[in-house]
């Protein structure tokens, strides 16, 4: 049975997909996205998106300010600090 989402989690998904695709060759992620390829790190990044929205949602409207907007500020600064990259097991939730 598959995970159904929300409209909110679909688009935090889409947004941290984006920022992987567009800085695919980032170091950060490079040797990961090439080990495992596409399709794993899709699904990796499906999983992320509930601590993504997560945290932006624990934060004050005042937080939320520095990060906007989500898609170009917040999504970038959380796969880049809040998420470890691990070339054999994937990124890993630092948590909060």
């Amino acid at each position: 049975m598959k995970n159904e989402f929300s409209e909110v989690l679909v688009e935090a998904a889409l947004c941290l997909w984006e920022e992987m695709v567009c800085h695919r060759d980032d170091p950060l992620w490079k040797a990961y996205w090439d080990a495992q390829g596409t399709n794993q790190v899709r699904h990796d990044i499906i999983a992320l998106a509930e601590p993504c929205d997560k945290e932006w949602n624990a934060m004050s409207e005042d937080e939320k300010e520095k990060w906007i907007p989500y898609d170009w500020e917040w999504c970038p600064h959380f796969l880049r600090n809040r998420v470890e990259w691990d070339q054999r097991t994937g990124p890993h939730y630092k948590g909060k």
